[in-house]
């Protein structure tokens, strides 16, 4: 009997430590999602909603060999007067400059082909650091060159990639969704391919050392499958300069990421929009030419991230949205963005809101000034051809019963 009751206390022991291995393991768990959720909005802070609200336009006035039709803006400020850029998206031949201030057109940088400013292939993409030190980029060579506003050169930095980096590290592209961005006397780019090349994501050229660096391991998201290169693997950035913080983000990723003097943080700035998890294409990795068709439909169904700015005006950022398509209403790859949306984040990077662009602006023809965010207007663009005009949109809190006035 002494023996079978010691049994008996012997496995109500074990249960009992089988039990509170149980309770420790569940209490565990508890605690690491609680530690994750602090990346995804956090409820009860009572914030109150945000939208865009028309706010106005402006409008510049061309004549017969100045356009807006397929150009990126690039806004500037220098002793007090704003100035506004213009290129051809991807390959341009001459840059046009505003004074935005006056909206006047101030004058034409002619870039040469050849002799001793000859620039031989037309660059892909600008960015401004100031009046007289420009900087063009050519995606075919990876090149990078500095301009005066003459259209001078005063330094060819040449390719900024090695033979090694090509095979080993994402490219670099500098177009109105993924621009440079100036940091830490470094000038930053956003990259694409990122998902097959060594894992990585954005790079920065350091204008002292004279040397690229790359920046970003990718999330543990592209580690789910396949996502490919025509949406889901683009990098993109902003900086804050009043909080010395620099801001990334990926094309399939809910998360943003920062980095200050303070360190690197994560935050949760997902779109209401979009499933609560994004899935690739498929688990392994397949051949880009025979799925390209595939990829963008796949893409234009589930929505995805694009661009991502900073208002230092207006102290927000705006995270730019794929919004899902309809399989009726896809017919081709520029489809992906027939729908676009902007969230609105606060500079604590809390979600406050967001806002579905009505289709007669155009999402990708827009840049931030003092007046608030502006869109091209299409419906002027296509009737007529001297003058451009912009829609302005401001940051206002949401009036539930205000009708929306920008359809």
């Amino acid at each position: 009997m002494r023996l079978g009751k010691l049994q008996l206390y012997l496995r109500q022991y074990v249960l009992g430590l089988a039990a509170m291995k149980v309770y420790c393991f569940s209490l565990l768990s508890f605690c690491i999602m609680a530690c994750k959720q602090v990346e995804k909005p956090v409820a009860g802070l009572k914030l109150p909603n945000l939208t865009l609200v028309p706010a106005g336009t402006d409008t510049l006035f061309l004549d017969s060999i100045r356009t807006t039709e397929g150009m990126e803006f690039h806004f500037y400020s220098e002793d007090k007067v704003d100035f506004l850029f213009l290129n051809r998206s991807f390959s341009f031949t001459y840059i046009d400059i505003y004074n935005f201030s006056e909206k006047r057109f101030f004058k034409r940088i002619q870039l040469a082909k050849e002799g001793p400013d000859g620039l031989g292939m037309p660059p892909s993409g600008l960015f401004v650091k100031t009046l007289d030190s420009i900087y063009l980029f050519f995606n075919l060579g990876q090149r990078l060159i500095c301009i005066d506003k003459n259209g001078r050169i005063l330094e060819k930095i040449g390719s900024l990639r090695t033979g090694y980096d090509q095979l080993k590290y994402p490219f670099i592209e500098v177009s109105v969704f993924q621009p440079a961005v100036y940091y830490g006397n470094s000038i930053w780019f956003c990259t694409y391919q990122a998902e097959c090349l060594h894992e990585y994501g954005g790079a920065f050229y350091n204008l002292d050392q004279k040397r690229l660096n790359y920046f970003s391991k990718l999330p543990d998201v592209y580690l789910h499958g396949w996502w490919a290169g025509v949406v889901y693997d683009r990098y993109y950035h902003t900086v804050n300069n009043e909080k010395n913080t620099y801001v990334w983000s990926y094309g399939n990723d809910h998360n943003i990421y920062t980095w200050s003097p303070s360190g690197k943080e994560t935050y949760y700035a997902g779109s209401k929009y979009l499933p609560v998890r994004l899935n690739p294409y498929q688990k392994r990795a397949g051949d880009f030419a025979a799925e390209e068709q595939n990829l963008y439909r796949h893409a234009a169904l589930q929505g995805g991230y694009s661009t991502i700015r900073y208002d230092k005006w207006q102290n927000v950022y705006y995270r730019f949205v794929i919004l899902p398509n309809s399989p009726a209403a896809y017919r081709q790859p520029a489809d992906t963005w027939a729908r676009m949306g902007i969230i609105i984040l606060d500079d604590s990077f809390n979600y406050r809101g967001e806002f579905i662009i009505p289709d007669k602006y155009s999402w990708y023809q827009f840049f931030i000034g003092p007046g608030g965010l502006y869109f091209l207007d299409k419906t002027y663009l296509y009737n007529t051809e001297d003058e451009a005009v912009f829609r302005v949109f401001r940051v206002r809190p949401v009036q539930h019963d205000a009708k929306d006035s920008t359809r």
